[in-house]
């Protein structure tokens, strides 16, 4: 009955709601707005994310992809295998370390690269900002210089204009 419970039921409804290909047609998961817990996918393609409600992925891939799946299950384990063999060579390899190489190593990998890494960011933020103000003073300024000199005679000529309708020598 747990199964049932658990699994089946949940399926049962669902291919008698909906039919056996629209219960096991991929749902696409959506941004989850506010709170609450965002569906986990089954499968990811192209950034897309969806959900199998009544026919998992693992099933078909059994079914029908088993050589793949064999493919992949051969190389994860050369990987894990070849990561194991890289560990143990790390290991003994600081058995023959000199301090000479340990300088070195935490002097130019360690401290080195991490204040490069640094000295990087800050010039992209400082950059980012320059890039910023520029775009500040582009818009500020956009009027060419020709066209504020033709402004200022006109307002020149305005003033003077008012100054001799008050009767001031101009």
């Amino acid at each position: 009955m747990d199964y049932w419970d658990e699994a089946m039921q949940g399926d049962v409804y669902l291919a008698v709601t909906e039919g056996w290909s629209e219960g096991a047609r991929p749902r696409v998961l959506g941004p989850v707005r506010g709170k609450g817990t965002a569906e986990l996918a089954d499968l990811t393609v192209k950034r897309r994310k969806y959900k199998m409600d009544l026919l998992p992925p693992g099933l078909v891939v059994a079914r029908y992809f088993v050589t793949e799946q064999a493919e992949i299950d051969r190389l994860r384990a050369e990987e894990e295998a070849l990561a194991r063999k890289l560990d143990a060579k790390v290991l003994a390899r600081y058995a023959t370390l000199t301090a000479t190489e340990i300088a070195e190593i935490v002097v130019d990998d360690k401290w080195m690269q991490s204040t490069r890494d640094l000295i990087v960011q800050q010039v992209e933020r400082l950059a980012g900002g320059l890039v910023e103000r520029i775009r500040v003073l582009e818009g500020r300024y956009a009027d060419a210089l020709p066209e504020l000199e033709r402004r200022v005679e006109g307002y020149g000529a305005r003033v003077e204009s008012h100054l001799r309708r008050m009767g001031l020598p101009t």
